[in-house]
Parts: C-alpha cells; structure tokens; sequence
C-alpha cells in the first residue's frame, strides 16, 4: 500500500505539472500579436505593384477619403513606404539637368497606436508633410531646384525624419558684359589681390572710378564732331530693392553691397561682382524704361551708409545713382579744342 501511495501521489504531482504547462502556453499564446485579433492590418508587397503611377493615385484618394475610426491600418513600416512614396509621387523630379546637390533634414510626427497606424492617421499626417515640403521648397534660393528624392521613415513612438535630396543648378551670370570670361578678364586688369577694398571708403571710389571709366563709348562716328550730354534724369538704386534670382555674394541676395556689420574688405571676385552688377542694372533700366532717344548714362556715383530697412535687419550697404543724358552733336567744335 505504501508504494501504491507514492505512486498516486507522483502521478498527481504529474498532473498538476501538465496543468501548469498548458496555462502557461496559454498565457503565452494570447500574449503575441495575431492577425486575426487585428484582421484591417494589411499585408503589403510593393515589389508586386505592376502601376505605380495608378497605385499611388488611389492610394492618396483612398486615405483621403478614410473615415476615422473605421479605416484599415498599417504597420510602421508599411506607413512609412506610403508616405515617402506620396511625397515622391507629388514632388520628385529624377529627370531634370543638374549641376550640383544638397541633402537637407525635417522632421513631422505620426500618431501611432499600437504599432499600427491608420488611413486616416496617414492621411492626417501627410497633409502636414506636403506644406512643410512645400514650405522648404519654396524657401530654397536655388535655380532649377527639384526634389531627387524625399526618404521617410518612422520611428515606434511615431517621430517622422524626412531626408530631402534637392538637385540644383548653379549659374554663372553675367549683367553687363558678354559672359563670364569676359568679366574675369577685364577684372583682372582693373582689380589688384594686393589692394583692400573697404566696403565704405576705397571699394566706393574704386568703383565709382571704375563703373565711369568702362562707360567712355564714342557716340558719333564722326572723329571731329562737337559731342555733348544734355541731362535728362537721375535714377538711384536702392539696395533692398533689386534682388538677384542667380544668387548674390550679399546679404538678401542683394545686387548691390549689403552686409550685416561695419567691418568687411570686398574681395576681388566681389569688386567684380558689383562692377558687373551695378553696371547691368543703370543699362538694363535705360532699356526698360526709355525715356528719349539717344539717351546714355553719363555718370556714375556709388555712395554707402547703414541703416534699418522694412523688414530686414541692420544694413551696410551700396546704394546706386545713374545720371542719364541725352547727346548731341553740335555743329561746331567745343571751346576746349
């Protein structure tokens, strides 16, 4: 009887053993995520999308038209391809010349719910991604800027990073002479390394000197003819008023001087920059806005100062004056020859 005893008893201890294994792989089993708890999370495989095109079309009207609360849900990985693919849907151009390339960083938040994410969350969160894209984009003081590529990622706690790859071209323009080469060849002549070009003091009678100096065309053909100007209008150029679209070495991309403290030397290529610039723009405006035939700038004066303009911080600055003139041929010879 004692060894049946034991033996009952160990088989009891067995049982109970059993017991307490089949509940703990029951507490395991709904412990772990299951697609048939959460039957809207959808599998998803880009890679079998044969119309991308049509695909990503009717992707963003269907999150657009996502009702909250009773939409399908994705996880953040999926979530994260969506968004990033949109974005190229709508912003990327490949396609396009380019001479140079930045990569730049934003960043967004999407709300997630126990590692999913729905259409409408989806939606909600893109709609914010495309103005803070745009919003960037607009900001960029490029030339033919285009969006190579915009990489979105997700993070659990539902952090966006978006990695924006911008392709641009860099210009090299010119506004008085004929090209580039031109400019850099007449510079070197009228421009020394060895000289310091002070924004307030030597840079403007340099260039003051220079701009009436390049400006000495023979107007008549006629060597022995009596030519003179008669003033028709003075025009200044105001630094915050003319903006460079190809990019300026100043600050607000200004074409003429403009710098956010008193202490700065011009160097060369600026000198250069501003004879090119300041000339373009007393002949550019003669050719916009005609006033009288045979009408020519026929002085050309540069003056600096500081001050608070509109909206913009405290200047150092360039401003332009053109005197415009009208020439005559006399009929006889000046009282000089």
């Amino acid at each position: 009887m004692k060894n049946n005893k034991i033996h009952f008893a160990s088989l009891a201890m067995a049982i109970v053993a059993i017991a307490i294994m089949v509940v703990s792989c029951k507490k395991e089993t709904t412990n772990e995520p299951s697609n048939d708890k959460n039957p809207t999370v959808q599998s998803f495989n880009p890679n079998k999308i044969e119309d991308m095109d049509a695909y990503l079309k009717d992707f963003k009207q269907k999150i657009q038209t996502a009702v909250k609360g009773n939409d399908e849900t994705l996880s953040l990985e999926d979530a994260a391809w969506h968004l990033s693919s949109l974005a190229n849907y709508d912003f990327g151009h490949v396609n396009v010349d380019y001479s140079d390339i930045r990569i730049d960083t934003i960043y967004g938040h999407l709300e997630v719910n126990q590692g999913t994410v729905s259409l409408s969350q989806l939606s909600a969160a893109y709609a914010t991604i495309s103005e803070d894209i745009d919003t960037f984009y607009q900001s960029l003081d490029n030339a033919n800027k285009h969006f190579r590529f915009i990489d979105i990622t997700v993070a659990t706690d539902g952090e966006m990073t978006i990695r924006l790859i911008t392709t641009y071209t860099v210009l090299d323009h010119v506004w008085y002479y004929d090209d580039v080469f031109e400019a850099d060849s007449i510079c070197d002549v009228l421009l020394s390394e060895d000289s310091i070009y002070t924004w307030n003091t030597t840079a403007v009678s340099e260039l003051n000197r220079i701009l009436n100096l390049i400006e000495h065309h023979n107007i008549s053909s006629v060597p022995s003819a009596h030519v003179y100007y008669t003033k028709t209008r003075d025009v200044e150029f105001k630094f915050y008023q003319w903006e460079d679209p190809y990019g300026s070495p100043f600050a607000l991309n200004s074409r003429l001087y403009s710098w956010g403290n008193p202490y700065h030397d011009l160097s060369v290529d600026q000198m250069c920059y501003c004879i090119d610039s300041y000339a373009g723009l007393g002949y550019q405006y003669m050719i916009d806005y005609p006033l009288v035939n045979n009408e020519h700038p026929a002085c050309w004066l540069v003056t600096s100062g500081n001050g608070y303009f509109q909206y913009h911080w405290w200047s150092y600055y360039h401003n332009l004056t053109v005197t415009y003139a009208q020439y005559n041929i006399g009929s006889g010879n000046s009282t000089q020859d």
